[in-house]
């Protein structure tokens, strides 16, 4: 039987976010004190957190601990979880994110017995979407899609090339922009579709801006053929540092 305060949402945690779902929960207890945590990329000292908790809470009504990407350490979320259930404290909250659940792991038999599970449809992954971020700058989508894409096991050789490609298009669509759309695709060969979605670039990617991310492209094929380096990371540090 779900204890009282609860809550796990099991799915990409951005449609999550759009559905309103965390929105709803956040209105719910306006004046606790929320402490978030995303163990996809934060080191966390669960005992801490477990002290954060169990303490009296003087300056608000109670404390929110939200933990995304729950299952990406399903060892230590579930220890940290278990402590808690021992002694569930009425005025607090507890709230997991994650892309699945796997019912037979004793993380998942928790979620089960014990939680207020809302599921959500997995989010259909569009490496498209990505672009169309880039073309604009806009580094928290692009972050978003990236993440998305490699939480979906998107082959990251793929995505370079994907990049890669998508850069020297740009470049080329530079050269002829004074065409116009239809000019510009039948020079290129391309479909007038892909000029236009393109556009948008011309307002944020100066040529030294291309020429200086087919730079650092060339950097960061070196650096994956290497194999010394996490692939999902070099890719992400060079999204940030071409947006930035």
């Amino acid at each position: 039987m779900p204890v009282k305060g609860f809550y796990a949402a099991i799915g990409n945690d951005s449609p999550i976010i759009e559905n309103k779902w965390l929105l709803d929960l956040e209105n719910k207890f306006p004046d606790h004190t929320w402490l978030r945590y995303n163990m996809a990329i934060d080191t966390v000292d669960f005992r801490a957190v477990a002290m954060e908790y169990f303490s009296e809470n003087l300056f608000s009504s109670g404390t929110c601990i939200v933990i995304r990407h729950a299952d990406k350490k399903q060892q230590e979320v579930e220890t940290f979880l278990s402590e808690l259930l021992e002694n569930p404290i009425k005025e607090n909250t507890v709230i997991l994110i994650q892309d699945t659940c796997n019912k037979t792991t004793r993380l998942g038999k928790l979620l089960k017995d014990k939680f207020s599970c809302s599921e959500f449809e997995k989010q259909e992954i569009k490496p498209f979407d990505l672009l169309d971020a880039l073309n604009t700058k806009r580094l928290n989508k692009v972050l978003q899609f990236s993440s998305l894409l490699f939480d979906a096991d998107y082959n990251p050789l793929a995505l370079f090339s994907l990049l890669l490609n998508h850069f020297l298009f740009l470049r080329k669509l530079r050269e002829v922009e004074g065409l116009g759309i239809d000019g510009a695709a039948k020079k290129l060969g391309q479909h007038r579709f892909r000029i236009q979605k393109a556009l948008p670039a011309f307002h944020y990617w100066a040529v030294s801006d291309i020429d200086r991310a087919l730079l650092e492209l060339s950097k960061l094929d070196k650096n994956i053929r290497t194999w010394q380096y996490d692939e999902r990371t070099l890719i992400e540090m060079f999204l940030i540092n071409i947006c930035l």
